[in-house]
């Protein structure tokens, strides 16, 4: 709880409150939980669909002005200050160019002759239906290693049990 607490004085977001909690009231916030020692809640935790967050992304740029070029990028070196970016047919020319190609960013950058601190990592995560069970209320369970739970609505739980680094 105190690594916690730390962590929000640093300025860190999504923290909130933390409160340590036993085994019944674990439960009590997350039913399908079995006995266990004890928790650590954090109050302002938040979940995100990924697919959701990059359609408004792409609408909201779009809308403002944004052309929108499907297909696979390739950053084209031209002597040696001029970047263009080739997407299928189409090449782009521009002064500035801003890498946000996720976890495959660190080879963009790497063609560019520097190294980002990103990585691809590859994980073992199943997605069960439980239809009797209400979720849109319960936290974000995460255990001290890699495994992780965490709901959606209306019913779906998704079970995170590894973590793999440099995966490609």
């Amino acid at each position: 709880a105190q690594d916690m607490i730390r962590r929000r004085e640093d300025g860190l977001g999504n923290v909130g409150e933390v409160t340590l909690l036993d085994s019944l009231a674990a439960r009590k916030l997350f039913p399908p939980l079995g006995d266990i020692f004890g928790a650590i809640h954090v109050s302002d935790a938040s979940r995100v669909n990924g697919r959701t967050l990059r359609d408004a992304i792409r609408s909201a740029c779009q809308r403002n002005g944004c052309e929108l070029i499907v297909g696979e990028a390739e950053l084209v070196l031209v002597g040696e200050s001029l970047i263009e970016v080739r997407a299928g047919a189409t090449l782009i020319q521009g002064a500035s160019l801003i890498i946000a190609a996720g976890a495959w960013s660190c080879y963009l950058a790497d063609k560019l002759g520097f190294a980002l601190p990103i990585f691809p990592q590859r994980g073992q995560i199943a997605h069960l239906d439980m239809p009797d069970a209400y979720t849109g209320d319960w936290p974000i369970i995460v255990g001290y290693y890699d495994q992780y739970i965490l709901t959606f609505r209306p019913n779906r739980v998704v079970c995170g049990a590894t973590r793999e680094s440099d995966s490609g």
